[in-house]
């Protein structure tokens, strides 16, 4: 069953796809507990390519199909601004 649910969460940003040449398009959200949230490529997403090897916050739709959770990200906070980005 889909659901989607805005939801914050708190986890380490890592790579999950590469380029032909090794370089890192497109990240997932790993938290304490283990879960894995792959992040949608829209203009947050792909800015998170930036923010690599990073504990941030995150606000976002989560959308979980089967046993595959993504997270379309609206804001985030890495933790040193104090603030959602």
């Amino acid at each position: 069953m889909d659901k989607r649910t805005l939801t914050s969460l708190y986890g380490l940003i890592t790579a999950c796809e590469w380029d032909h040449h090794g370089q890192p398009t497109r990240v997932k959200l790993s938290t304490k507990d283990e879960r894995d949230y792959f992040v949608t490529e829209n203009e947050i997403g792909l800015r998170l390519l930036d923010h690599l090897k990073t504990w941030v916050w995150v606000r976002g739709i989560l959308d979980r199909q089967g046993s595959v959770d993504t997270i379309e990200i609206e804001t985030f906070d890495n933790d040193s601004k104090g603030g959602f980005i």
